[in-house]
């Protein structure tokens, strides 16, 4: 699975996309192919990565080295840091999810979730802002429990599938306090 990298020079303000495609642990140094190529870095640029590992960005800052055309070094500079975004912590689940959406039903797997909404693995991409019916089967109930959700954020995936992030929404009291004792 290959891990999207983003790299930005504050210097200039430019940002150029990569894929990790090597990782030395014993010289601590990341290799990446970059998209717009690796002219644009000169040795030793400062700079700051962002790594999507698991659906979740950690940024650090970095020295950037070209290696050759399409290749960069990455040589952190101090550890990274998770960027989150969101208002409440979301936990790592592994679960099959049914998502309702325009009278059709599709089956994905929930990779995350919390009380305020669910990272999701689909076969098939849902549009930014589209809103759905899912059916959660969680621990401890004797039926599933329905949520509505609206799409935030979509990414395609290497193998193929799709990972979508939503918010759930018009969730009633009871629903959310359930959600709360599993998701704190």
């Amino acid at each position: 699975m290959a891990m999207q990298v983003t790299i930005q020079v504050p210097t200039n303000r430019r940002t150029i996309e990569g894929v990790l495609i090597k990782s030395d642990m014993q010289t601590n140094r990341l290799k990446v192919r970059v998209a717009q190529g690796a002219d644009v870095f000169l040795p030793n640029t400062l700079a700051q990565a962002t790594l999507l590992v698991g659906g979740v960005p950690r940024k650090f800052t970095v020295f950037v080295s070209p290696i050759d055309p399409e290749t960069v070094s990455l040589t952190p500079v101090a550890n990274a840091q998770v960027e989150e975004r969101r208002k409440t912590k979301r936990y790592p689940v592994s679960m099959p999810v049914e998502i309702m959406v325009d009278g059709s039903v599709m089956f994905a797997r929930a990779l995350n979730m919390s009380v305020s909404g669910m990272g999701v693995q689909s076969p098939y991409p849902l549009d930014k802002g589209k809103e759905f019916t899912a059916m959660l089967p969680l621990l401890g109930r004797e039926m599933e429990l329905q949520v509505r959700g609206r799409v935030r954020n979509l990414r395609a995936q290497p193998n193929g599938s799709w990972y979508i992030g939503a918010e759930f929404i018009g969730l009633n009291h009871t629903d959310q306090l359930w959600l709360r004792q599993l998701f704190p």
